[in-house]
């Protein structure tokens, strides 16, 4: 006998054993019949009932509040679109349920009819709005550009950015309750997602979602030791690259913005700071900065961000030197192109205009202490270049970056504040 036949032969005795002994088979109400059919159906048929049931009545209410949402494009997308999935869980789980109950067959019709009325209002109603925007499209010369929802996947290290975002574009703007309760589950994933993709999408329960979500996300002891432990993490660089350098240097402000946000005191971390990010640096880099911080004065973690940046400017700067080697492991010679930066050319371009130390000028102290007027006229006087304070081009042809203050074409430390420019001073000295 196999084992459905035995699964038939225990709901049979089950029932039977309900049925008073002295009470003949004849008299047995159907109603009766019927809920104690019910109660014997197997563990797992219950399960899909509900999720059926669950999926229709998904269905149900998001045709029925279609007027909530006939001005908004957008919203009538995402409506359909998940008028879409819930269909599609709906059909996978009734066909399950037909497979084990034939009976359950006729359930189907009613679901069926309302889904495709349902699915027709939403395409007319988006292709009548979208008509509207073409027409006023051609009318008006300015449209405002649409909101980019940020993304929460239930990352921790995605929570602070998250929320502030979400609350500054959604949360405190004065919009329907039920639209920031459609833009709340639109912008969430994965794990954030199933926190609240049970509740029916309804004004009371937008509150009762953003709280279980900011209950279960703010968290700010295990958010510090996510950012802090994301910090320490961090990929040392094996190459010298100033794109690498930049990329080092904003994963480290990330950190250090979200745990000041959370009350920790980064601004008294430098000794740690520093030691964390130059352990982090390419070789010839943490030479140049050991270099550069060889005092005996800490240095602070903002004179290590303002080498870095420096150290950026310097290497994209120079250019890249291309030489032939020959390969004389096999065959005829071939030549191979190789790409490689030369940091130093000469060994007296290494030597600091203000000290002759063996450092770079942007990063001595005696060089920084002095006023823009005396590093302007050393600059002039040691033939370098205004935009990098190298040695073996002028400002013209410099290929590194602009100033930080005013995107100018100097180096930051040039920077004026008032209304003389730097370019005035070129002018004088092509002169």
């Amino acid at each position: 006998m196999s084992n459905n036949e035995n699964q038939t032969s225990t709901w049979c005795v089950e029932i039977e054993s309900q049925v008073p002994y002295d009470q003949p088979e004849a008299e047995v109400d159907s109603e009766s019949s019927d809920k104690q059919a019910v109660e014997v159906l197997p563990p797992d048929v219950n399960k899909l009932i509900i999720q059926r049931n669950h999926s229709g009545n998904r269905i149900t209410h998001i045709i029925d509040t279609i007027n909530a949402f006939q001005n908004d494009v957008v919203l009538l997308e995402t409506r359909r679109d998940m008028l879409k999935q819930c269909y599609r869980t709906y059909d996978n789980v009734q066909s399950s349920l037909e497979q084990s109950i034939p009976d359950e067959m006729e359930a189907r019709d009613n679901i069926e009819l309302k889904y495709i009325a349902g699915l027709a209002t939403f395409e007319k109603l988006i292709a009548s709005l979208k008509k509207a925007e073409t027409t006023s499209g051609q009318r008006d010369s300015v449209r405002l550009p649409t909101i980019d929802l940020p993304i929460f996947t239930g990352a921790n290290d995605q929570w602070l950015e998250w929320i502030d975002k979400f609350n500054s574009l959604i949360h405190n703007r004065p919009l329907p309750i039920i639209q920031k309760f459609e833009y709340l589950k639109v912008s969430l994933r994965g794990s954030a997602l199933a926190i609240v993709d049970s509740l029916p999408t309804t004004e009371g329960n937008y509150k009762i979602a953003y709280d279980l979500l900011y209950r279960r996300f703010n968290n700010p002891k295990q958010l510090v030791q996510q950012h802090i432990r994301q910090l320490f993490e961090l990929k040392p660089m094996e190459s010298e690259s100033a794109a690498g350098l930049r990329e080092l240097l904003d994963a480290a402000r990330k950190h250090l913005r979200c745990l000041e946000s959370l009350a920790q005191p980064v601004q008294t971390w430098d000794a740690m700071l520093i030691h964390l990010i130059s352990n982090k640096l390419d070789p010839a880099t943490r030479r140049q900065w050991e270099t550069a911080a060889s005092g005996i004065s800490p240095p602070t973690y903002e004179q290590l961000e303002g080498f870095v940046l420096d150290r950026c400017q310097v290497i994209d700067a120079i250019p890249i030197k291309r030489k032939a080697t020959v390969d004389h492991q096999s065959g005829p010679p071939k030549r191979v192109k190789t790409e490689t930066r030369a940091f130093v050319v000469k060994s007296n371009q290494n030597k600091c205009a203000a000290c002759k130390g063996n450092h770079f000028l942007g990063v001595c102290d005696g060089y920084r202490m002095k006023s823009v007027d005396e590093k302007f006229r050393l600059v002039k006087r040691f033939g370098l270049c205004f935009n990098c304070l190298a040695s073996n081009h002028t400002a013209e042809s410099c290929r590194g970056g602009l100033c930080r203050k005013c995107k100018g074409r100097h180096h930051t430390s040039l920077h004026r504040d008032n209304n003389r420019t730097l370019n005035e001073n070129l002018k004088t000295k092509r002169e």
